[in-house]
């Protein structure tokens, strides 16, 4: 057994008592501070005058909203377990000329006050609650608040004024603490006198950060638009210069079940973004929105999904969107836009837009051009507010059922007319030029030039869908038409213009010359499809037809081959009615000998089965 020093034991028992001390004295103090505050509440209606809170904590809302506060109840104090007051029924209102204007009506407002303040007669009040709002905010049309006219308020907002780090100054003569603000249920409406437009939120539920007039703001609130529920967060570091109408700094989220949006920037209530801020949106569900926001824009009405993320820069005549990036459904684009305030009144958006992929039809129903179905009513288009002039790129686009590649377009238009210019794009191995274009406002004609060269000439006619005779081969089309608004593909009796078709070293499909011989020799009228299924061979095929009142007038139909040539003249309608086709097989004028006497018949039927009857010449 080792023995412990005497010296050790000694200092042990010292700590020992020292700790225990320590601890008595503790316990004694928290004993004395519980009693001191169970006696300060016990005593706090003996000390206090309720009457005096009472009054205090009415004439502190009409000063701090600077307009008038009726309180249909006694306002009712209670002392544990903090001092508190709550007035019921309160309604704000404000003379405006002869008529009284209602504000808001307040179920019940409570807020903590300090007991000391209380004891001396002066109290003052923090953390305010809010139950049941109803409160009306108007902006006029310079931007200002109808609760900002007086008041404690109005007055530290005429005061405060812009530090050099984005935050606000204000002096302590109008300084107040506040400490928090809770909205529980309330009702908010909010009125643009600039526009009349008018939106109302319920469901307000919400908590304000604010502890001193000179302090930032931050906040949350959740609240119901249209049946809608929206979530909402938003922090300032002046939030009396944004309530001035001044610029200020403004962090803000807001989520929904249909998508969520964020901002980070400078904005005024008067003049809006202002500098630098960055936008982000990102949408699910495009109709939802577009129903809650009240947005009808041709062209939107078929997108599902929607995202953006921007950089907006702002100076006194143009909104810059740099670093743009945005997808519509599965698409994505990214580009530079500026919008620009002109003299006229209109404002012109301009910019250059790398698209993954372009629905161009789509693109020409979201410019109301008459390019598509005809509808009792449309929706209105962009150009009824701004003026276009936007350069497009796309990897892939589509147009009516064709698949287009490495396009680059612009897009014109203003309050006259709109055009839509393909400068170049590869479809089917050649190139693409075209121009489709429109008389705005109104339904009119749109007008349809298009130059493809160099391309599969087959491969075109079998993306229309064409199974009767036509032409495959490396070749050439010209199109000039206009086109008549509505469904001109089902009726196009309106349509007028002409093609010019041209193909070298091909074949005409479909078009049997052995077999057209040979059954005219012993049938009057037959199908083509029974006269075989060999194709003509040709070395040059020339086409040109004129487009008048929907029907398609031949003047030159010459296919050319090394030992026969066919040529063709008449009609052939666009619709649903007959061919009427002369047509010629004779030797070719190059061939070295003559092999069949040439052959004059007759084409009918429809372009998908055509009928040939006719006789041979000797």
């Amino acid at each position: 057994m080792i023995a412990r020093p005497e010296g050790g034991a000694k200092t042990i028992g010292t700590a020992t008592r020292l700790a225990r001390r320590f601890i008595r004295i503790a316990l004694i103090a928290v004993i004395l501070v519980i009693a001191t505050l169970t006696l300060s509440r016990i005593a706090a209606p003996y000390l206090v005058s309720t009457a005096i809170v009472r009054s205090a904590f009415a004439s502190a809302m009409a000063r701090w909203t600077g307009h008038d506060v009726i309180i249909s109840s006694i306002p009712a104090v209670s002392f544990w377990p903090t001092p508190e007051v709550t007035l019921m029924g309160v309604s704000v209102t404000r003379q405006d000329g002869e008529e009284r204007v209602a504000l808001g009506q307040i179920d019940a407002i409570e807020a903590r006050f300090s007991l000391m303040s209380a004891i001396k007669g002066q109290p003052d009040f923090k953390s305010f609650r809010l139950l049941r709002p109803k409160i009306r905010i108007e902006r006029d049309a310079d931007g200002r608040l109808d609760w900002t006219d007086e008041g404690l308020l109005s007055e530290a907002v005429r005061a405060a004024k812009a530090a050099p780090d984005g935050s606000q100054s204000l002096a302590g003569t109008f300084d107040a603490e506040i400490g928090s603000v809770e909205v529980i249920d309330g009702e908010i409406t909010l009125i643009d006198n600039r526009d009349g437009h008018q939106v109302v939120l319920d469901q307000f539920d919400a908590r304000l950060n604010w502890p001193r007039l000179s302090a930032p703001v931050s906040g949350t609130a959740s609240m119901a638009l249209l049946g809608e529920a929206i979530t909402v967060e938003l922090a300032t570091p002046s939030p009396l210069l944004l309530i001035k109408g001044e610029t200020a700094r403004v962090t803000a989220e807001a989520s929904l079940t249909a998508g969520t949006g964020k901002f980070e920037g400078t904005v005024s209530l008067t003049d809006g973004l202002v500098g630098q801020s960055a936008i982000e949106l990102t949408i699910s569900d495009v109709p939802a929105i577009a129903k809650l926001a009240g947005l009808r824009l041709a062209g939107t009405e078929n997108w599902r999904s929607f995202s953006l993320q921007t950089t907006v820069l702002r100076d006194p005549t143009e909104w810059r969107f740099d670093t743009l990036a945005f997808q519509i459904d599965g698409s994505r684009g990214q580009g530079l836009a500026a919008l620009r305030w002109l003299p006229d009144g209109r404002s012109r958006l301009s910019g250059t837009l790398a698209i993954d992929h372009l629905g161009l039809d789509r693109l020409l129903v979201a410019l109301a051009l008459p390019f598509d179905d005809a509808v009792a009513v449309r929706l209105p288009s962009i150009l009824r507010w701004l003026d276009l002039d936007i350069r497009l790129s796309a990897p892939t686009a589509s147009f009516q059922g064709l698949t287009l590649t490495d396009l680059g377009a612009s897009l014109v238009g203003g309050a006259e007319d709109i055009a839509l210019v393909i400068g170049d794009a590869r479809l089917f191995g050649g190139t693409l030029s075209a121009r489709i274009g429109a008389k705005t406002g109104i339904a009119s004609t749109s007008n349809l030039s298009l130059n493809l060269a160099n391309a599969q000439i087959g491969e075109l006619f079998s993306a229309l869908g064409v199974d009767g005779p036509h032409p495959v081969g490396p070749g050439s089309l010209e199109m000039r038409l206009a086109l008549p608004p509505g469904n001109w593909q089902r009726n196009p009796d309106d349509i007028t213009g002409h093609v010019k078709l041209s193909a070298d070293n091909g074949v005409l499909q479909g078009f049997d010359a052995a077999g057209v011989r040979k059954m005219l020799k012993d049938y009057a009228h037959f199908q083509l499809d029974a006269a075989g299924n060999d194709d003509f061979p040709f070395e040059q095929f020339d086409l040109f037809v004129r487009l008048n009142k929907g029907v398609a007038e031949i003047e030159k139909a010459a296919i050319r081959g090394r030992q026969e040539e066919l040529t063709f003249s008449g009609i052939a309608p666009l619709g649903p009615l007959a061919l009427a086709l002369s047509g010629e097989l004779k030797p070719s004028s190059v061939a070295s000998t003559a092999n069949a006497p040439p052959l004059n018949f007759f084409v009918g039927g429809t372009i998908h089965t055509p009928v040939i009857s006719g006789s041979t010449n000797h």
